[in-house]
């Protein structure tokens, strides 16, 4: 079996931008989260701010995932159109 780099090369960063997905889906929820449990310890008696700032990282999250889907389709659209 022949090793084909540039073959390799390309199915490593098709997959690198699928594993990113979830990383940037789950980062700003938990750093929302993270930040809102701080403001808890500083003293607010209600978890209010651990739940806005999560469904706030949740919503960046989903627009992150949205921005990163529509540059991958249309990085395909163009790979296509070339060929």
């Amino acid at each position: 079996m022949k090793f084909n780099l540039r073959k390799t090369t390309e199915i490593v960063n098709q997959s690198s931008k699928y594993i990113t997905l979830g990383i940037e889906i789950f980062v700003p929820i938990v750093l929302g989260a993270f930040i809102g449990h701080y403001f808890l310890d500083k003293g607010k008696d209600s978890p209010l701010w651990t739940i806005i700032l999560s469904i706030v990282g949740f919503f960046i999250g989903m627009y992150n995932l949205f921005k990163t889907v529509n540059q991958i389709n249309k990085e395909s659209h163009n790979k296509k159109n070339e060929s």
